[in-house]
């Protein structure tokens, strides 16, 4: 995941090819399409991923400050989740590793 919100190529919603990086890695929105009286931007699926990140995070430290005593609890099932990623791929970003499941 890079670091921009809104870097985009030279036209993203026809081509996210970008000459370095994956595609579509440099931005979570894409803007809108020209005429559109609207300029709230359209969201990535890796945006709304973020999101949902953040939200469980903030649900799970939140819950830890109401019962102390769920406190490991939570910390043990949020080192449980799997950090999958492999080799880099050239680009500079690291690749999953399918899980075994």
């Amino acid at each position: 995941m890079r670091w921009a919100f809104d870097a985009w190529v030279a036209n993203p919603l026809e081509d996210i090819s970008h000459w370095y990086w994956e595609s579509g890695d440099p931005f979570f929105v894409y803007p809108r399409e020209k005429g559109q009286d609207s300029t709230v931007p359209y969201t990535t699926p890796r945006y709304e991923k973020l999101k949902e990140g953040t939200r469980d995070v903030t649900k799970a430290r939140y819950l830890k400050s109401l019962d102390s005593t769920l406190s490991e609890e939570i910390d043990t099932l949020i080192q449980s989740i799997g950090r999958r990623y492999g080799k880099g791929n050239g680009y500079g970003a690291k690749s999953s590793i399918k899980s075994s499941r």
